[in-house]
């Protein structure tokens, strides 16, 4: 035995690279004020027994490790009225104590007392926040981030916002879907009844969950049932904001198996559960007071004309934004402002097998999609259409499976003791991947269509000098003097129609007199290829701006969890000793790209600096090498030996 144990600490030893940590239920069963030795003791979940043991001499009890979740524990003795407590709250990390009293007297044996579990006030054995299903059934919201809130130390901004704790940053929170660790807080929202428990802790953050500098948040997702059922929910609102939910739940038992005694119920060994939302908000967060959009026929009208065409002192036009002319009388106050469309998919699945009494297997996850309008009021007043769309996009699943050694069920004789009992193993592997997109919903990828309200040809004309003297050939001809420029004309694109409705107007009022330069439309207010209009008022997004950028982000993680455990009992006093690992790799990929920085500092502007062009003196006569047009046809001049090539590179004979 001496030997065993070094070979068992040894382990330990090596294995204590990484930290994990059981749950339990433990207690104590009496009759009257005695304890009750060798009672049975069964945690079941969803029909399926999770943990069987007997009680000691002392009448106490230990059922481990356990997932966390609800538990029915059914305590039994010879002689006594079975009892059993339902919705056993089982934590993460956390110890659960449940005691029981049996008596036998005057009652019929048969029956089982069945008592509905109470949370204690003061639990000895948890120094945080926990809120069961049914806690969260009755709080008016199916934000996690705002059902987190609800607790000591926890700070939330509004509605919907990311916490903090305890005044630390929001991206110091660590969030655990059924113990699979989330990238920040993105899909942390559960389907409806999909939650069994949520935890929270603020303060006391055991060692095993490493550096956090925020609060943990623990979510377990509903286990499986033992009796097939569902429910089906539709929700619509009436006060005036059109936000509809239509949720779906679904388990109950795959496979069953008749026991050995055919007066008991049949035992459970696969089961699931299955939970869907789908939301269609049209203003999930409304403002106190109705919001305030541009009336309809006054949008229009600044759509179609944006400029505002007036004289200065000294009778030229100036062109202004018609946005700075809007009075109060030209808005209206609405519940749904245009572009404020939330459309949300949330989907949470698991299954449970049990494969023998010592060994299970389960394998869940969750998937969730996001299309949402990001709303801003600054836009909506007079461009509601440069709404960007976001797309977001988070999935991840598990595969848990556990080995339990030593006898379950109830059945072990304690007055044999052993020195190491409730030994075990765990391995977990989970994936997810997040990625979020923000776009504009019609041109999606196509950054250069972005931005791009039509073509801009720059105009020239050749003027020439007779009977002119050519330095290099010596010949009397007539030369060309200068190309120069005769103005910039304006095909425009229907791409981005109000956009080029700016510079559309300001042609029509220059009566054929056509600018030479970008910058002399630009500063007239008309805009160019990647252009943006300044902001109304500097406050408001003008009539016709849109979406600037294009944004993409990956993130793909992988985890692998390997925990043991086990309890060693020495000198009568039972030492808990847990060790585990845990490896994650995580990989992110991000891009953007920017169609306009703000005013004219755009991806358009970049390409005409780029561009050898007039307008920045790289383009030059080349009199170097002149070229000789006779007839129509454009023969070229070769100094070496004073001759001609004609355009297929022969000689050819020019009349003097």
């Amino acid at each position: 035995m001496n030997r065993t144990l070094r070979h068992v600490l040894l382990f330990v030893l090596v294995g204590l690279s990484g930290s994990a940590m059981a749950q339990e239920i433990l207690g104590t069963v009496l009759e009257g004020k005695e304890p009750l030795i060798n009672a049975s003791v069964r945690v079941m979940q969803g029909g399926i027994l999770r943990a069987g043991t007997v009680t000691d001499y002392d009448g106490k009890y230990s059922a481990k490790p356990l997932d966390p979740g609800l538990y029915d524990v059914t305590v039994s003795y010879t002689g006594k009225r079975t009892q059993t407590i339902t919705g056993v709250v089982v934590a993460p990390g956390q110890k659960t104590g449940q005691n029981f009293t049996l008596s036998g007297e005057g009652t019929n044996l048969k029956e089982v007392k069945i008592i509905a579990y109470k949370k204690p006030l003061i639990d000895p054995y948890k120094n945080n926040v926990i809120l069961t299903a049914a806690e969260i059934k009755t709080k008016p919201t199916t934000s996690t981030t705002d059902l987190v809130a609800l607790s000591p130390g926890i700070y939330q901004s509004k509605r919907g916002a990311d916490v903090s704790s305890d005044g630390g940053r929001t991206s110091g929170n660590v969030y655990i879907i059924d113990g699979v660790q989330v990238q920040g807080s993105a899909g942390v929202n559960m389907a409806q009844g999909s939650t069994a428990q949520l935890e929270v802790i603020a303060s006391g953050i055991p060692a095993n969950y490493g550096d956090v500098s925020g609060a943990v948040i623990n979510i377990t997702s509903t286990g499986v049932s033992p009796k097939l059922g569902g429910s089906v929910r539709a929700q619509t609102s009436l006060d005036g904001y059109n936000n509809n939910l239509l949720s779906l739940s679904v388990g109950g038992p795959i496979i069953r198996k008749h026991p050995k005694d055919s007066t008991k119920p049949k035992e459970g060994l696969m089961g699931f559960s299955l939970s869907a939302d789908y939301y269609n908000d049209h203003n999930r967060n409304p403002t106190y007071n109705n919001e305030y959009v541009a009336k309809g026929d006054v949008l229009a009208n600044l759509q179609k004309n944006p400029l505002k065409i007036v004289s200065d002192n000294s009778g030229q036009p100036v062109y202004n934004y018609a946005s700075n002319y809007v009075t109060l009388d030209q808005l209206t106050r609405v519940k749904q402002p245009p572009h404020n469309v939330t459309r949300e998919l949330r989907f949470n699945g698991k299954l449970d097998y049990k494969l023998s009494d010592n060994m299970y297997l389960a394998a869940g996850g969750n998937f969730g999609y996001t299309k949402a309008d990001q709303y801003s009021r600054s836009r909506n007043l007079f461009a509601p259409e440069a709404t960007p769309i976001r797309h977001d996009y988070n999935g991840r699943g598990y595969i848990h499976f556990r080995q339990k050694f030593g006898k379950q069920g109830g059945g072990t004789d304690t007055s044999k003791h052993n020195i190491i009992s409730n030994a075990y193993y765990d391995v977990q592997v989970d994936y997810q991947n997040t990625s979020f997109i923000v776009e504009d919903e019609k041109f999606k990828k196509d950054i250069f269509n972005y931005g791009y309200i039509g073509k801009f040809t720059k105009g020239f004309k050749d003027f020439y000098s007779p009977n002119t003297l050519d330095s290099v050939t010596g010949r009397q001809a007539t030369t060309l003097f200068v190309t120069a420029p005769t103005g910039i004309s304006f095909t425009r694109s229907e791409l981005n129609p109000v956009m080029a409705n700016y510079t559309s107007q300001y042609y029509r009022s220059l009566n054929d007199n056509l600018p030479f330069t970008i910058n002399q439309l630009q500063s007239k207010n008309a805009l160019a290829n990647g252009d943006e209009p300044s902001a109304t008022y500097g406050l408001f997004t003008s009539p016709g701006s849109t979406q600037t950028y294009y944004q993409h982000q990956n993130s793909n993680q992988y985890a692998l969890t390997v925990s043991a455990g086990f309890d060693l009992k020495a000198a009568g006093i039972t030492h808990n000793i847990e060790f585990g690992l845990y490896y994650q790799q995580r990989i992110i990929k991000y891009f953007v790209a920017q169609e306009n920085l703000g005013g004219t500092q755009s991806l358009w502007q970049q390409m005409r600096q780029l561009v050898s062009s007039v307008d920045n003196g790289n383009l030059k006569l080349d009199k170097t090498n002149p070229i000789t047009r006779v007839n129509g046809v454009n023969y070229t001049y070769n100094p070496s030996n004073n001759t001609y090539l004609d355009p297929s590179g022969n000689v050819a004979n020019i009349l003097p």
